[in-house]
C-alpha cells in the first residue's frame, strides 16, 4: 500500500512536472520593440512660419499695386478723363450739327488738315448723304480714345448709328485733333463693317 501511495505521489510530481513545462513553455513573451529616439524639434520652425507670412504679405501688397496701376490705366484712356469728355463733346457736336444739315457751320469748325483734303461742296455731299442715312436716335459712343501728349493729341471715336431705311448697323468713325486746346475734326467715315484696331 505504501507502494501504491508512493507510486500515486510519484505520478501527481510527474503530472506536476509535466503540467509546469508545459505552462512554462505556452508563456509568450511579448516582442521587445526597439526605443524611439525623440526627436528633436526643429529649431527654425517659427521663422520659417513668419517667413511664410512675410512672402504672403509681400505678394498680397504687389498684387494690390498693380491692380491699382491697371485701375488707373484705365480710368485715364476711358472717357471718364475730362480730355476725353472734350473730345467726345467736340464730336458729338459735329455729328449733331451734319444731322441739322448745318454743314456749313460744322465745315468751319474742322481742322485745316480736313479742309485741305475736302472742299467744302464735297463736305456738303457728305453731310446731306450722312444725315438721310443715319438715325440720330440710334447712335452711340462704342470706343473713345486719346493719344498723344500736350498739344500734339488725337481722338478717335467711334459710334454704332443704324440706317434709317434698312436699320442695319453703320459704324461712324471721328477722328479728332487737338489745335490750339481746342478740338477739331480731321476726318469722318462710315461703313456697314466695324472698325478694326488699324482702320
Amino acid at each position: 500500500m505504501q507502494d501504491n501511495n508512493v507510486e500515486n505521489n510519484n505520478q501527481q510530481q510527474g503530472s506536476l512536472n509535466q503540467s509546469q513545462a508545459l505552462s512554462s513553455d505556452s508563456v509568450v513573451t511579448p516582442p521587445t520593440q526597439p526605443i524611439q529616439a525623440i526627436q528633436p524639434t526643429s529649431v527654425t520652425e517659427p521663422h520659417a512660419k513668419k517667413s511664410h507670412k512675410l512672402i504672403f504679405i509681400a505678394l498680397a501688397v504687389f498684387s494690390l499695386v498693380v491692380v491699382s496701376g491697371i485701375v488707373y490705366l484705365a480710368y485715364s484712356r476711358s472717357s471718364n478723363n475730362p480730355t476725353n469728355k472734350d473730345a467726345l463733346k467736340a464730336s458729338d457736336n459735329f455729328i449733331k450739327a451734319i444731322e441739322s444739315n448745318s454743314a456749313q457751320s460744322t465745315y468751319n469748325g474742322t481742322a485745316d488738315s480736313f479742309k485741305s483734303a475736302n472742299s467744302e461742296a464735297a463736305f456738303s455731299n457728305f453731310a446731306a448723304k450722312f444725315s438721310t442715312l443715319i438715325n440720330p436716335d440710334y447712335t452711340v459712343v462704342i470706343s473713345n480714345n486719346v493719344t498723344g501728349n500736350g498739344s500734339n493729341k488725337t481722338a478717335t471715336i467711334i459710334y454704332n448709328g443704324q440706317d434709317k431705311g434698312t436699320a442695319k448697323n453703320e459704324y461712324i468713325k471721328v477722328v479728332l485733333e487737338n489745335s490750339s486746346g481746342q478740338w477739331k475734326v480731321q476726318s469722318i467715315n462710315y461703313q456697314q463693317t466695324p472698325y478694326g484696331a488699324n482702320q
